[in-house]
């Protein structure tokens, strides 16, 4: 059997997402008047990928490509706590010039 570390409580989740939009509240906030952040993130470095971490990149690329449609089942907690079960649905947009003739 194997233990898993505890999730984060939603007060938690919740109070990094509140800091993380204010966060981006006042960066947004801030561009437009010029004024620049007080440190910029560096950039990660890239990468390096072996040959057959490109041969992956470009077969799981080949795959998602091909994807047209999906339906995804989702759970998430209500305002009183208690969980709301639900379906996604994702179609991708057709390629064709005459779209209300489309068969995607």
């Amino acid at each position: 059997m194997s233990t898993r570390p505890p999730l984060p409580s939603r007060r938690r989740l919740l109070g990094w997402s509140l800091s993380g939009a204010a966060a981006l509240a006042l960066t947004s906030a801030a561009v437009p008047l010029g004024i620049a952040p007080a440190r910029a993130a560096a950039p990660p470095p890239a990468a390096q990928l072996t040959e057959q971490d490109l041969k992956d990149v470009h077969r799981i690329e080949a795959y998602l490509t091909g994807v047209k449609s999906l339906k995804a089942r989702f759970q998430q907690f209500s305002q009183n706590g208690g969980l709301i079960y639900g379906n996604i649905y994702l179609r991708r947009p057709c390629a064709s010039s005459t779209i209300r003739r489309c068969r995607c």
